[in-house]
């Protein structure tokens, strides 16, 4: 475990935050951009099922 009271503890968890925040920001977005281009897929396929008939 983290000892809280020592100097450098500060240290530490600024540099897990400064790693792991933008990683998992950017997690998220892909995430979210995966998402909507799925939602974009089904929508083409759709349009592309009704231009055939």
């Amino acid at each position: 475990m983290v000892d809280l009271s020592a100097p450098n503890t500060g240290y530490l968890i600024m540099g897990l935050l400064s790693f792991w925040l933008p990683v998992l920001l950017y997690i998220g977005w892909m995430r979210q951009k995966a998402s909507r281009l799925r939602q974009e897929i089904a929508l083409l396929k759709e349009e592309h099922e009704a231009f055939k008939r």
